[in-house]
């Protein structure tokens, strides 16, 4: 990871969504969570709106090859598989099993040996190595199953809450003075790294390094274990030191990285510009020459492809606001409404500022945002509903609190109509 960083440039200052299934419905469509009906990891709230353009569909629809790998938390019925929803290809294990997977090659159950990711990351070459023979363009969405919970192998031996990897990287963090689960969080973390230099190695010698793009990041902040829950675990498991974790709108939560390399980008660079997972449908559009003319838009996501190449920001990047949700906001009709042309309608009462949201505690509790230097956090559980203003980077004391913060004002002038 650290050689894709080098060879690319990474942004610094982005942002997913707290949970997995809800970055991976932004990333899959360029549009706020809440607006694809992806508004938490279960019970069907994980499932996405069929209707909406997906990446895989903008592409097919470009005449490039399609395809999925790994980890699929958008709907797991028929109807809202990858192949339902653009995805010419997909290769999809069963959930959390790391060692002897059985995988989904386009709907067909093919047993396998082995690890799961080092599985994977072969057919993801093989499928690399065909485009290339026959000269088809293509775009790969693999989301690693690894760094995550899970059973060992299919028959689901120990517990559930482990984090399995090869013998050869758990003995290196074993003797480590830390707990167990850190350890195997270590060493889950190297194992993953070890495929991703198998990706760009292959990329190299092949020569299709020269014309594609590789992105990476993450979907939302970690989620510590028990033993990882006092202060000095918790640091030891997240060095950043950043407030919250999994679930939360806080830095921890949802602050991330993208790394990204490929033509026209140059090397060792980094951007502190705010971006988010929102953001990378648009980018990818735009680097491949698609504009924006496409079904059931608008894009929610602002293309950074200025930004790594090099180009100077624009007028709407610098005064943009990046809306989080937080999940814990749900509730059974925790759904928006939406115009004809899928514009969320305002005014509505789900979305008052002081009266919507969960239990008609008032929308401001639900929400997280980031706007230039400052994030805003205005839970009423910690804030009495005042919000905080904070600098981006900070993860100390906030240097301006409440309304005497320039970026509270901005903000609450913005926000106090609702919230598309």
């Amino acid at each position: 990871m650290d050689r894709l960083v080098r060879q690319g440039l990474e942004l610094t200052n982005f942002y997913t969504t707290p949970m997995c299934s809800t970055s991976r419905a932004e990333l899959l469509t360029g549009r706020f969570y809440p607006r694809t009906g992806s508004f938490y990891i279960n019970s069907g709230w994980d499932f996405m709106n069929t209707n909406e353009a997906t990446m895989g569909r903008v592409f097919s629809a470009a005449g490039y090859k399609t395809v999925q790998l790994g980890k699929w938390h958008n709907g797991m019925t028929a109807g809202y598989m990858p192949s339902d929803v653009g995805f010419q290809d997909s290769f999809m294990p069963t959930p959390y099993v790391y060692e002897n997977s059985t995988i989904s090659v386009n709907s067909q159950d093919v047993p396998t040996a082995g690890w799961l990711e080092e599985n994977l990351m072969g057919m993801a070459l093989n499928y690399m190595g065909q485009r290339a023979a026959d000269r088809q363009p293509f775009l790969m969405y693999y989301p690693f199953f690894s760094v995550h919970a899970g059973w060992m192998t299919s028959d689901h031996a120990g517990p559930r809450f482990q984090r399995p990897a090869p013998p050869e990287y758990l003995d290196k963090y074993a003797a480590l003075p830390i707990s167990s689960s850190t350890a195997q969080l270590y060493a889950m973390l190297e194992y993953v790294d070890s495929q991703v230099g198998r990706l760009l190695a292959w990329l190299d010698a092949s020569g299709l390094a020269s014309n594609t793009y590789v992105m990476l990041s993450g979907d939302n902040g970690p989620a510590l274990f028990g033993s990882e829950q006092g202060h000095l675990p918790k640091e030891v498991r997240m060095p950043s030191g950043m407030a919250g974790s999994k679930h939360e709108v806080k830095e921890g939560g949802i602050r991330n990285f993208l790394a990204v390399r490929g033509p026209g980008i140059p090397q060792g660079g980094t951007s502190g510009q705010l971006a988010g997972l929102v953001d990378v449908l648009p980018t990818l559009a735009e680097l491949a020459g698609l504009g924006q003319d496409v079904a059931n838009q608008p894009w929610d996501g602002i293309s950074f492809a200025n930004i790594i190449r090099g180009q100077p920001l624009t007028t709407i990047q610098r005064e943009r606001l990046l809306v989080t949700m937080q999940t814990q906001c749900i509730e059974d009709d925790f759904i928006p409404q939406l115009g004809p042309d899928r514009h969320v309608l305002k005014p509505q009462p789900l979305l008052d500022y002081s009266q919507g949201g969960n239990s008609g505690l008032g929308f401001k509790r639900c929400i997280g945002v980031r706007y230039q230097d400052y994030k805003w956090l205005a839970d009423a559980r910690d804030t009495q509903g005042a919000g905080r203003s904070f600098p981006l980077g900070a993860v100390g004391a906030p240097v301006t609190t409440g309304r005497g913060s320039p970026g509270w004002r901005v903000l609450r002038s913005r926000l106090s109509g609702g919230i598309a």
